[in-house]
């Protein structure tokens, strides 16, 4: 005797279960045959699309901070460089208890539009970069990098023209990725840090000292 079930499935035995994930609404079809005869049955299985959810959080002010460059800790949340030529660095902590354990994380939006603005950081002060940086409870001086790894989950990039932030949040699949995995680990908390970056090794026609603010005695931050 022979058992077949269409599409995708194919043969069977006569007798047991078969796991099946369509994506999509799907009419199975079932022909058992033997050298008497044969008999066909359908069944149709209805998918019901997962439910999509946008869940908006606000960083934890407790938890967030800056850190300068001589290993001084602020509370409040600056990146970029003071008027005493010390470069900055932000630092932003998320509560994520609120997403379920088995989520998927589709897309991560970070809404930093709204920021004032003091001095020109852009373009003086380079690129700015948001990376994945799991601080913990306390932000500690140490925190500080002076060498940042290239693995950033966002880059604004800089040029003469860019003087101002976007208009709109900056995602990226890097973003979801990196949330998805302090999801999965069951973690309570998804914090980043912001700098600028400077890339002085990248040939620029229009580099100068200068026109890149290098040693200049005045703030340029967000």
């Amino acid at each position: 005797a022979m058992v077949k079930i269409t599409p995708d499935v194919g043969s069977v035995s006569q007798s047991g279960s078969r796991v099946i994930r369509p994506s999509r609404d799907t009419e199975y079809l079932l022909v058992a045959r033997n050298d008497e005869a044969s008999v066909a049955a359908t069944t149709l299985v209805t998918v019901s699309p997962l439910p999509v959810y946008t869940l908006q959080l606000y960083s934890v002010a407790a938890e967030d901070g800056t850190v300068l460059k001589d290993k001084v800790t602020l509370e409040q949340v600056l990146v970029g460089i003071n008027d005493k030529s010390i470069q900055m660095q932000a630092f932003l902590s998320y509560d994520i208890s609120s997403i379920p354990p088995d989520a998927v994380i589709k897309y991560v939006d970070l809404d930093l539009s709204a920021c004032p603005i003091y001095g020109s950081p852009f373009p003086w002060q380079g690129s700015l970069n948001i990376y994945n940086h799991q601080y913990g409870d306390t932000l500690k001086p140490g925190n500080y990098v002076v060498n940042v790894p290239a693995n950033y989950l966002y880059s604004w990039s800089y040029n003469q023209v860019t003087t101002m932030m976007p208009n709109k949040p900056f995602t990226s699949p890097e973003f979801a990725s990196a949330l998805q995995r302090q999801v999965d680990n069951r973690n309570k908390r998804f914090q980043l840090r912001i700098q600028f970056e400077k890339y002085y090794y990248y040939i620029r026609p229009s580099y100068t000292p200068q026109s890149y603010g290098a040693g200049q005695q005045y703030a340029n931050y967000i």
